[in-house]
């Protein structure tokens, strides 16, 4: 099912440095007129011959398969169908279509200049051509064979003003629908209200859950709108639903909420602007039998008056991960931040120092006062007025760590407290019964059965008498229990924390070694060649909810700036393992961090030594 979404364009020039910047693939490029190539100049071109300036010099729109749907065709193809989008909505109109593959979804951008090559007259910016471009987008979908967005039931559409209405026609952003859209995308990924409360917080939206009702709060709006008012799938009784459903796909597939956050990470500027989603967010809903009951009515209750104020968990005192960061930024002078940055103050009548220009905000060294509206805050909130950002992005500025904006993605997954876990491990098996369930276990995974000595001997491996093995975390806040099932396959299923990881070791060195199969890490511990012995920063993940924490330690630990994506010798894991370097790539390579893929002859020059991965 294709997606479309347009915007209009006043400066084709930067639009065009975008497009034509370096990607992991080439793109595949195509013209109306043939002319692929410098598509602003042949814009401003057309434009010259006309009597009256347009505002809008072209219009773009975003035509986006999801990755099912990516690669059942040759790009070209998928290129052609873009063109032939701007033939159908823009005829005698230039149209330029460059199809990137790098994703793994593909995606075509479509600009269309506003004015006709022949006639001279410009593209309208009215609600009706909206509706051609989505009627037009459906009709090229079907012809394809793909399948395509049904109308939604006079149940399902939102009560929208009439006001909001004619806004949104004229193109004009409204804070409603600008609400809506940031409430549908948090839906998309939260299986909690708490969670659902943390990411759009960072979006700008204030959500408030009480007992019966749920209510939003824009911005610095100071009327709430409540949950019917935006549509059913946005009251309680909708949204509990949604997590419900989201709980579901996520235990089917574990690493969907990662990626999910991610894009919904990806569709957000730093000032919770939106900038338009990597991929489609909302796949189908499927049951799952194993999924354990749970009250998703449950909510942190906070008090009216400080709705806006309350922090989401990542910064709790109770194992918020920013807990600390949070503590050493507000240790910093507000006095200090304003000389570094230059922003002036000036001295009142009173004696006190206030800002120029705004004289009615008094500022101290620790903290300021708005004596308008009463506000005070710290040198976070300082920090996020003046630069527009969140408490994220005003973290990462005072503590001069951009690494921490990686944790962005994961904002409202975080819950507050620490979490005791207790593994229900069985009685241990007979060393023979324990040899031969791990050599059974290893040969499943690709692996050498005759490691299987060496990898028991370790304190974190369990073997049951009823042949299940359980690998713990050093933390003892995760494990994972592997069982055989009468057809001799082998399932695994998560115990504790989700995102913990099996082994962290942590030092000065700039490189971090990172093991995806916590069994080629134990293999390779059992031989003496394991790279913590050497002195390196080591990770060892469970499986992708590691990702997270991973995450965590690169955000948190700036002085790593290499990325070792150790290799396994698991034939099964290996295809696994190449998406898992590539996405490491594409997600830390951006903040500085060089992420490089090791092969097994890397780690062969020298047998004496083990891996040359320390420092």
């Amino acid at each position: 099912m294709p997606i479309v979404k347009q915007s209009w364009v006043k400066a084709p020039e930067a639009l065009e440095k975008y497009l034509d910047k370096d990607r992991d693939s080439e793109p595949v490029r195509s013209a109306s007129n043939g002319l692929a190539e410098n598509m602003a100049k042949q814009i401003r071109d057309e434009h010259e011959g006309r009597k009256k300036e347009a505002k809008n010099l072209a219009l773009t729109i975003i035509q986006s398969w999801p990755a099912k749907e990516s690669d059942l065709f040759p790009p070209e193809k998928y290129n052609e169908m873009g063109l032939e989008l701007a033939r159908r909505i823009a005829p005698g109109h230039s149209a330029w279509v460059i199809t990137h593959t790098e994703k793994d979804h593909i995606h075509n951008h479509i600009v269309i200049s506003s004015v006709n090559s022949d006639t001279k007259m410009l593209l309208v910016n009215k609600r009706s051509e909206l509706i051609k471009l989505h009627e037009a987008n459906n009709a090229i979908a079907r012809e394809n064979g793909f399948s395509v967005t049904e109308k939604k039931s006079q149940k399902e559409r939102a009560p929208v003003p009439y006001r909001v209405q004619d806004m949104a026609a004229r193109g004009k952003k409204t804070r409603f629908f600008d609400m809506k859209q940031k409430a549908d995308f948090a839906r998309a990924a939260s299986t909690s209200f708490d969670e659902y409360v943390g990411i759009l917080k960072f979006r700008g939206v204030h959500v408030r859950v009480e007992e019966k009702n749920i209510s939003y709060l824009y911005g610095s709006d100071a009327k709430a709108v409540r949950g019917k008012r935006l549509g059913d799938k946005f009251d309680k009784d909708g949204l509990m639903k949604a997590f419900k459903e989201n709980d579901e796909r996520y235990a089917k597939s574990p690493g969907l909420r990662d990626r999910t956050l991610s894009d919904l990470g990806a569709a957000f500027d730093g000032k919770g602007n939106f900038v338009g989603t990597q991929s489609h967010l909302l796949p189908e809903s499927t049951s799952y039998s194993g999924l354990g009951k749970k009250d998703y009515s449950k909510f942190t209750k906070i008090d009216r008056n400080n709705a806006r104020d309350v922090l989401p968990a990542i910064f709790d005192s109770s194992g918020g991960v920013l807990y600390h960061e949070m503590k050493r930024a507000n240790e910093q002078s507000i006095f200090g931040y304003c000389e570094a940055n230059k922003i002036q103050l000036k001295t009142n009548a009173k004696g006190q120092k206030v800002l120029r220009g705004l004289e009615f905000v008094v500022v101290e060294d620790k903290s300021w006062t708005n004596n308008k509206s009463g506000r005070q805050g710290t040198i976070i909130d300082f920090v996020k007025a003046v630069k527009e950002t969140n408490e994220l992005g005003a973290l990462a500025i005072i503590n001069k760590n951009p690494k921490l904006l990686l944790l962005e993605q994961y904002m409202g997954s975080y819950q507050k407290g620490v979490q005791a876990f207790y593994f229900p491990k069985p009685k241990s098996a007979l060393p023979e019964v324990a040899q031969k369930t791990m050599q059974s276990l290893l040969r499943s995974r690709g692996f050498n059965e005759s490691h299987a000595g060496s990898v028991l001997k370790n304190k974190n491996v369990h073997v049951g008498e009823n042949r299940s093995v359980w690998l713990m975390g050093e933390k003892n806040e995760s494990a994972i229990e592997f069982k055989q099932e009468p057809n001799g396959e082998w399932k695994q299923k998560r115990h504790g924390k989700p995102s913990a990881s099996f082994f962290e070791s942590l030092t000065s060195s700039k490189k971090m070694s990172v093991h995806s199969d916590p069994f080629e890490f134990l293999i390779l511990s059992g031989s003496g060649k394991a790279s913590h012995s050497k002195g390196s920063n080591v990770f060892v993940m469970f499986d992708e909810g590691s990702e997270r924490k991973l995450t965590e330690v690169l955000a948190l630990n700036p002085h790593i700036q290499e990325v070792h994506v150790m290799p396994t010798q698991s034939h099964k894991e290996l295809k696994q393992e190449r998406s898992f370097a590539d996405k490491m790539k594409e997600r830390f390579n951006p903040f500085d961090i060089l992420v490089k893929e090791l092969s097994m002859s890397d780690l062969s020059h020298d047998r004496s030594r083990g891996p040359d991965i320390g420092m």
